[in-house]
């Protein structure tokens, strides 16, 4: 299970690299566990916290 404080960290992480495959690598886990973590602090804020871009081929 994963503590807040591991939460928190991920999240800051992202803020500062705006990737999810790099937060995985930093932390040594998968990419999907920085998404569940992610979602876990969404829903616990009731905040969407990240907006995603989608980058569009041209």
């Amino acid at each position: 299970m994963l503590s807040h404080i591991n939460l928190l960290f991920y999240f800051g992480k992202l803020v500062e690299t705006g990737s999810y495959t790099l937060i995985a690598a930093y932390f040594e886990i998968t990419q999907p566990t920085i998404t569940v973590a992610i979602k876990r602090l969404t829903k616990n804020f009731n905040d969407p916290l990240i907006i995603k871009k989608i980058a569009r081929a041209s």
